[in-house]
């Protein structure tokens, strides 16, 4: 049954243009907004004992789990990160560099959102 009420991703200015190089900080911004919009929750992953973890913990109803790392246009993993998003995916969870809106969309449609 469908409530009648539409979801719409608003984008700020500077990200409606394809060409516009986006900092780590908006993708992360970009991110959040989306998952909440989808019905979910992108709280910030850290763990001190554990350097090159995902930077977002991507959660959505009925158990669905994703992990992100967020980079700028021009950024790049180290080989910490890679390890990780590797090892994750290896155990079977959704993984992902987002690097701009593309990337977050793409994950939201990994996620079924």
């Amino acid at each position: 049954m469908e409530s009648g009420v539409t979801c719409v991703t608003v984008l700020p200015p500077e990200i409606i243009d394809d060409g516009v190089k986006m900092r780590e900080k908006q993708v992360e911004q970009f991110l959040v907004n989306r998952v909440k919009s989808g019905g979910g929750k992108a709280p910030k992953f850290s763990s001190p004992a554990n350097k090159g973890v995902p930077d977002r913990i991507i959660l959505f109803p009925k158990g669905r789990v994703a992990f992100a790392e967020c980079k700028g246009s021009r950024g790049r993993l180290s080989r910490l990160q890679h390890k990780w998003i590797t090892d994750l995916r290896n155990m079977g969870f959704v993984a992902e560099v987002v690097d701009g809106v593309e990337a977050v969309e793409q994950l939201m449609e990994k996620m079924g959102r």
